[in-house]
């Protein structure tokens, strides 16, 4: 089986090259439950090389149009003003547009909404309306009512509509230079000893290293920087998960309950980024313990067996509105603080952008040409793109419950 958006069948399948093709499935081969599982299962999401170190992306909710007006329209007034948002303004409509402005009481109320027609835009935040059409009534519309678009309306044989504007957001982030040595003495390359190649095994012990620290940035790296490095050339550095998790981002500073956990969780589930209704979830040992104690004290918690992905194994965890994997991450095992956090991703929304021809590499025989020594280093120049962010999260600090 495959979840939230990756690829395969969690199997090297028999019609498939046996031999891993990249670095990070050769991390996913040899280590499925290392130190480094989200470098790891990059290889079963997108990957896209860059031939740029700053890449961007545009992104675009896809939602219906939902403003609050700023202050209260008369039941006469037919200029009807919006508070506009990131992703809305009076330029999303067009003519012909039927809209639903909100009673403040609307579920209480006998008639609780009135329908107006978009008659024309004014500005971005204005347009003229023709109030209580298909039967219902012009009221009063208090300070904050919303306004919802219900779709458009045109007669027989009318001319094309107008056309709305979009506003897609750019989003930029940097590839990032990985580089990890290891080196040995030509004494030591040439001496006799019964645990193999010593070149070998600390070539394969550095590329453990090296995923680690590539784990530890698509994690944990705050905002993509540009520095100035030695000799003045650029040093980039990527963003990771915690900065660009933000629309539910939910730190707990109070006792948590199943019902705020659920409420936390949920709105990762109102889009659908190409996951479906499916999240993968990186926890620490103390959000496991608990977020075990929450299901056993809960209702609305409904778990299966483990279950094995990729050589992973992952806890099935099934809720009203979609389903988590949990896999322990051993990174934050150990963090006093990320313990107790927790990052749930759609693994369809997240790109693998290597530089081109930068992607993960050793390069041997680097020493300098005087060394009585051999040297390597595993380099990589990558980063990722997080597609729509509101279909992932970060929990942090869920210490009590």
């Amino acid at each position: 089986m495959a979840i939230a958006g990756m690829r395969g069948t969690g199997t090297w399948g028999t019609d498939k090259i046996e031999r891993p093709t990249n670095f990070r499935e050769m991390i996913l081969w040899l280590s499925p439950n290392g130190q480094a599982p989200l470098t790891a299962l990059l290889a079963k999401m997108s990957s896209k090389s860059t031939d740029d170190p700053e890449f961007s992306w545009w992104e675009e909710k896809l939602d219906n149009f939902r403003l609050s007006i700023p202050a209260q329209i008369s039941n006469t007034a037919t200029t009807l003003s919006f508070t506009t948002s990131a992703d809305f303004d009076a330029y999303s409509l067009v003519p012909n547009d039927m809209l639903l402005i909100e009673n403040a009481a609307a579920d209480l109320a006998a008639s609780p909404f009135e329908i107006v027609e978009v008659v024309s835009i004014t500005n971005g935040t204005q347009v003229v309306v023709t109030r209580g059409q298909a039967g219902t009534t012009a009221a009063t519309a208090i300070t904050s009512s919303f306004v919802t678009r219900l779709g458009s309306v045109f007669a027989e044989g009318s001319s094309s509509p107008s056309v709305s504007s979009n506003r897609p957001t750019r989003v930029v982030n940097y590839a990032q230079i990985f580089k990890t040595a290891y080196e040995l003495t030509n004494t030591a390359k040439e001496t006799n000893v019964r645990t193999g190649d010593p070149l070998k095994q600390e070539k394969k012990r550095k590329s453990f290293k090296h995923s680690v620290s590539m784990e530890m940035a698509f994690l944990l790296n705050m905002a993509p920087t540009e520095l100035n490095g030695t000799s003045n050339q650029p040093k980039r550095m990527t963003g990771g998960l915690r900065n660009f998790l933000t629309s539910n981002r939910t730190v707990f500073t109070t006792t948590v309950t199943e019902a705020s956990w659920i409420e936390s969780i949920r709105p990762v589930f109102d889009y659908d980024g190409g996951g479906g209704n499916e999240r993968l979830a990186f926890i620490g040992n103390g959000y496991a313990t608990r977020i075990s104690q929450l299901a056993k004290a809960g209702t609305e918690f409904h778990l299966s067996s483990p279950i094995r992905l990729y050589g992973m194994e992952l806890q099935k965890w099934v809720l009203p509105m979609g389903t988590v994997y949990f896999r322990t991450h051993p990174l934050m095992n150990t963090h006093g603080r990320y313990t107790y956090s927790a990052f749930f991703v759609d693994g369809s929304s997240l790109v693998y952008r290597p530089m081109r021809n930068r992607d993960t590499k050793p390069q041997d025989n680097i020493q300098l040409p005087d060394a009585d020594t051999q040297k390597g280093q595993w380099l990589t120049e990558a980063g990722l793109e997080i597609h729509h962010q509101q279909t992932m999260a970060y929990h942090g600090n869920l210490t009590t419950v």
